[in-house]
């Protein structure tokens, strides 16, 4: 259940907010049990990012009131005992992620031990990878301990540009993350850890171009040796949703048409090369869910048009079904006089160029020297 929780008035104090497990087995006897912090954590003022990293071991994320630095633990049943796992600090005044969710290898059930994993440091950089190129592909190899294993979303620096979040590997017994994307984009998401395909998919923001959200995939491969050292390769970012052209739409939609037609009678008269769909101009901004096994995947297509939403094979990445095609909003919106969106780049100060979006009053022509309110969104 989700209750609502008032803020405290100035002044007044601030709730304390405890973690609490119960053991569903014997629903008749339901006695909730409080997870026990490492001292050092037991005054943290913000709880996030819970998730199961296994049967047995629950991950919550602990940060400071001013959210400068947060502590993943694990608790491990029975008695939930808490082990920091990984502790992050803030970067040039900015802010933690309370709400983070650490993505953990399955691989993890199969270690008793949780070691203890590196504190993070003020700055990620990669420390002197193997980079090999096949089949046009970058493959970078790390040599690192062997151990438990979690992805996390952490700021890497990308040098005199500044700090981008991206997917960083961490080891149980090793001394430093490693980072699994780089570049001037920022990874607003880890969408999921398909390991054995040893894929991992995630959410980002393209270079320059903050406003869209794309789904990409890289290779993740483990490779553990006698000696129990484990080589991690991984390749560069391949973008799954940025072709939005007519060959990845297998199956199109249809309307039923006057005469009662079945959806299978009118695929049989189908000739190999016709389209009956237009391919809408909306999935620059997407969010995917994947199924459990990561054969499928449902793709949002939530602007700048009309949201529509599809059924896409991961193999293949082809849209094999249109659940819903947006045309009851999109018919609507044509009726209506839509603003016109423009978006650029300006340089605000020191050479520092912020995305912005106008939006300029429908029918307005650039020509026209006409002088309309302005009304700004920081």
């Amino acid at each position: 259940a989700v209750m609502s929780q008032r803020y405290p008035k100035t002044g007044s104090r601030n709730p304390n907010v405890t973690v609490n497990v119960v053991n569903l087995s014997v629903i008749k006897y339901i006695f909730p049990m409080q997870i026990r912090l490492p001292s050092e954590l037991s005054n943290g003022s913000y709880v996030g990012g819970l998730t199961w990293a296994s049967s047995t071991d629950l991950s919550v994320t602990v940060t400071n009131r001013e959210q400068t630095k947060a502590t993943t633990v694990l608790c491990r049943a029975p008695h939930f005992h808490c082990q920091a796992v990984h502790t992050e600090v803030t970067i040039n005044d900015g802010w933690v992620l309370p709400s983070e969710r650490p993505i953990f290898s399955v691989r993890n059930q199969a270690h008793n031990r949780l070691g203890k994993m590196v504190q993070n440091a003020e700055e990620i950089l990669a420390e002197s990878p193997n980079v090999n190129v096949t089949d046009g592909q970058t493959h970078t190899t790390h040599e690192i301990s062997n151990g438990g294993y979690l992805l996390k979303r952490l700021p890497v620096r990308d040098g005199e540009h500044g700090h981008y979040r991206h997917v960083v590997f961490i080891s149980s017994l090793d001394r430093r993350p490693v980072p699994l994307t780089m570049g001037r984009f920022e990874v607003t998401e880890i969408v999921g850890w398909d390991e054995p395909h040893e894929i991992v998919y995630f959410m980002a923001a393209p270079e320059k171009r903050p406003g869209e959200r794309h789904l990409y995939k890289i290779n993740l491969k483990l490779n553990v040796t006698e000696s129990n050292r484990t080589y991690i390769t991984s390749t560069s970012p391949t973008c799954l949703t940025c072709d939005n052209t007519e060959s990845t739409y297998r199956l199109h939609r249809v309307r039923i048409s006057q005469r009662g037609d079945r959806w299978e009678d009118i695929v049989a008269r189908l000739e190999p090369d016709d389209c009956l769909y237009d391919i809408p101009k909306n999935c620059l901004y997407n969010r995917v869910q994947f199924s459990q096994d990561y054969s499928y995947y449902v793709q949002e297509c939530l602007g700048p048009e009309a949201p529509s939403v599809y059924l896409v094979e991961t193999a293949s990445n082809d849209k094999i079904y249109v659940l819903n095609a947006g045309d009851v909003l999109r018919h609507r919106l044509s009726q209506l006089a839509i603003p016109q969106s423009r978006t650029f780049s300006v340089e605000i100060r020191h050479g520092f160029h912020a995305q912005v979006r106008l939006f300029l009053p429908p029918g307005m022509r650039e020509e026209e020297e006409v002088a309309f309110p302005l009304v700004l969104h920081v």
